[in-house]
């Protein structure tokens, strides 16, 4: 009875260190890359090069971006990974690229993108290069 909860003990400390280190680089969908989270007020500690952020007048974060290897959605895709991974694991995406408008002209296209609701990647060559992630709709 000694060994089985000595052994419990051992997993479930392993464990929780495993899911600390991997969620200190996961991408959470409309929620968080790293520890940088939406809707938090800019926090300098946090702050490091991996993440790119845009916040409000108020230091919100509001959108995060990320190009680095490192980190890895919930469902296992990471930059440079190859985009048929994240149809396999997103499905199609809702829009493959947007149009930059002022009023009621287009005045530009953003493309190579697969825009999910709350996440998307931007791709080259079949490419990811980067992962972004919005409190909102990204359209």
């Amino acid at each position: 009875m000694n060994k089985l909860l000595l052994i419990l003990l051992i997993y479930t400390s392993f464990s929780a260190c495993l899911n600390k280190e991997y969620s200190e680089y996961q991408i959470i969908d409309g929620k968080s890359i790293g520890k940088l989270k939406i809707g938090e007020k800019i926090n300098i500690n946090n702050i490091n090069s991996l993440i790119d952020f845009k916040i409000n007048s108020d230091s919100i974060i509001k959108e995060l971006y990320t190009s680095s290897p490192r980190y890895i959605t919930l469902k296992g895709v990471r930059v440079g990974d190859n985009i048929q991974l994240i149809e396999s694991k997103y499905g199609k995406p809702i829009k493959q690229e947007l149009e930059l408008k002022k009023g009621k002209y287009t005045i530009g296209k953003i493309e190579n993108i697969m825009l999910y609701k709350k996440l998307i990647f931007y791709h080259e060559n079949d490419t990811i290069k980067s992962i972004g992630i919005k409190d909102n709709h990204f359209f």
